[in-house]
């Protein structure tokens, strides 16, 4: 919970902590926990891929891998004030978000990551021109450390990183 407690607080901008850890033994445990530091430092929570499990963490929302965007709309019925993002890894997923009607999209791998060895990166600037045409804020995932982050801007919205500010 350390590296929740060390987030920054920004004037300007909601930080959201992705709380994923799908086979954890006892992700329920786990994520009290992380619901509890997350809203201790003043963040926003998702729980990814797990609605039940968002409303009893009373979280902000959900984070849906690509394969779940297809029940956006019915998450939406269901949670209307939740904030759903969803993550997509080209055009043709960015399209299906959009009109899925999420909040936001995760489009990766922009950068080559350690944690998918396998995925082609798209780079920054394709990044931008699949951003600039996708109808809802999209933020760039994978591979995201400070040198990289200087290398996204408008039209992207924001950025996601896992190890690229923890080290």
């Amino acid at each position: 919970m350390e590296i929740i407690t060390q987030l920054p607080r920004l004037p300007s901008v909601r930080l959201f902590v992705i709380y994923r850890h799908y086979d954890a033994p006892d992700r329920s445990a786990l994520g009290r926990r992380v619901a509890t530091a997350t809203r201790a430092a003043g963040h926003g929570l998702l729980i990814a891929g797990d609605t039940a499990l968002a409303a009893r963490l009373d979280a902000d929302g959900v984070h849906l891998p690509e394969r779940m965007i297809g029940r956006i709309g019915a998450i939406r019925r269901d949670h209307a004030d939740f904030v759903i993002t969803a993550a997509c890894h080209g055009a043709a997923g960015l399209s299906r978000v959009a009109r899925a009607g999420a909040d936001a999209a995760f489009l990766s791998p922009v950068f080559p990551t350690a944690s998918h060895p396998e995925g082609i990166a798209l780079g920054a600037r394709l990044a931008r021109v699949m951003a600039r045409g996708a109808g809802l804020p999209v933020l760039a995932l994978g591979g995201i450390t400070p040198d990289t982050a200087s290398e996204l801007a408008p039209p992207l919205a924001g950025f996601g990183a896992i190890d690229g500010f923890t080290s």
